[in-house]
């Protein structure tokens, strides 16, 4: 599973060859998202946080895709750091920003916000989650 996420990071960062526009790929990130029971065996759990940032740059809006990823990080937000956190968060934001009808995370968002408070109150936070976390809760 971490090879297929680690394809689809490549296929993002390759946005001139406008690979992720092909349907199947589309479909290969849907089947990863609805299956909890492998995105769950990932470790760390950095890259569903990998996964979902991906899939918010290709600007893939399939709102099956963002409803089932929604749902894994509300059940399970507290197996994420940070950083991932903070990726998370961003990444919603940023495709919620195409479709805000559709893609509205805004109950999701409030419901991270105090664990994301309180993982930022331990002090071993870095700019970066900072940043993200900023630009994520100032555009909702």
């Amino acid at each position: 599973m971490q090879k297929q996420i680690q394809a689809i990071q490549f296929l993002q960062k390759s946005r001139e060859l406008k690979l992720h526009k092909r349907p199947e790929i589309t479909d290969a990130i849907r089947h990863i998202a609805l299956d909890f029971n492998a995105l769950s065996s990932l470790q760390p759990q950095s890259y569903v946080s990998a996964l979902i940032h991906a899939v918010s740059k290709m600007k893939i809006d399939d709102p099956i895709i963002w409803q089932s990823l929604a749902s894994y990080v509300a059940q399970r937000h507290d197996q994420f750091d940070i950083r991932s956190l903070s990726t998370i968060v961003y990444a919603l934001s940023l495709i919620s920003q195409s479709k805000p009808i559709e893609l509205n995370f805004d109950s999701l968002l409030a419901e991270l916000e105090l664990p994301i408070i309180m993982k930022l109150d331990t002090g071993s936070s870095d700019p970066q989650s900072i940043a993200n976390t900023i630009w994520a809760y100032s555009k909702s």
